[in-house]
């Protein structure tokens, strides 16, 4: 049995697999499993793919193209026993704490342990505002002890220690998607995690890359994020948190700048979705936003 399995996503950026894959230390209780996502043969050396030679070290090579979400279930599946479950996208890399907290959470009995990251330039290292919104809001989580935050709004899967048996016993899945696949399945995770742990301390660098999936600014990916939205805000609404749900009024700004008439079907769409009670916070905060945008 391990006590750790790390699951990795790939597709296509060998040299930044490489570089997450040298983050994590080799250890006896750790089990990574990389899976790739179908690369082209022309961009990756399959005869020497990242992690071939490391030991304890899994590498599935799918050939069915259905995006990270799809990938990281694969990786679900391929866990033999294990603990804790962590994830990193590929192109991201762990801070040199995650040695000091493998030693530290091997025995621990929450079902769930977040970690603060940070965000740089993937080239260059320099900070990036990338994701500026979350962090400051987990930080203030942080110092408030605001575990409704953590569980509901924190929906990426990195950064999280997740209990292994949580996951199998509630049948939490990634959405196969090709963008936000992971939002559901952080969401149903922090719901189902009875006892949440919250570590002051970096574990994680999200980086941010040119041509990566959350550059793209398209119709489809677009639609993609939205239901998922939607899909959020009905999940909240079933277990009585509805008051944490995305702001659909604020997926106009993004159908905008493809086409106006797509920002006008959004907004009345958000007005049927979007419970009455918020209507006007929602709709404030979209204002405000747009204000200090133009100053």
């Amino acid at each position: 049995m391990y006590t750790y399995t790390i699951i990795i996503p790939h597709k296509n950026i060998p040299d930044l697999l490489q570089r997450c894959i040298n983050s994590i230390p080799e250890r006896d209780d750790l089990h990574i499993i990389i899976v790739d996502d179908n690369s082209d043969e022309d961009v990756v050396d399959f005869d020497s793919f990242p992690g071939k030679n490391r030991k304890n070290t899994t590498i599935i090579f799918n050939k069915d193209g259905l995006g990270a979400g799809h990938a990281r279930n694969i990786g679900l599946d391929a866990i033999e026993d294990t603990k804790w479950v962590l994830f990193a996208d590929s192109d991201d890399f762990f801070s040199p704490y995650l040695n000091e907290a493998l030693d530290k959470y091997a025995n621990a009995t929450e079902d769930l342990i977040f970690f603060r990251y940070n965000c740089v330039f993937s080239e260059t290292l320099e900070p990036s505002q990338r994701d500026e919104w979350t962090v400051r809001q987990m930080d203030s989580a942080y110092i408030n002890n605001d575990y409704d935050f953590v569980r509901y709004k924190a929906h990426a899967p990195y950064c999280k220690f997740i209990y292994y048996p949580n996951i199998i016993k509630h049948h939490i899945r990634f959405d196969e998607v090709m963008y936000a696949n992971d939002v559901m399945f952080a969401l149903k995770i922090g719901n189902k995690s009875e006892n949440i742990r919250l570590d002051d301390n970096i574990l994680y660098t999200l980086t941010e890359r040119e041509n990566s999936l959350i550059q793209i600014v398209r119709k489809e990916s677009i639609d993609c994020r939205y239901r998922i939205a939607v899909n959020t805000l009905k999940y909240l609404q079933r277990i009585n948190k509805d008051s944490l749900h995305s702001n659909l009024f604020a997926y106009c700004y993004k159908y905008n700048q493809v086409s106006i008439w797509l920002a006008i079907k959004c907004f009345i769409k958000s007005l049927y979705y979007t419970p009455i009670k918020f209507w006007y916070r929602d709709l404030s905060k979209c204002v405000e936003f747009y204000l200090n945008s133009i100053k």
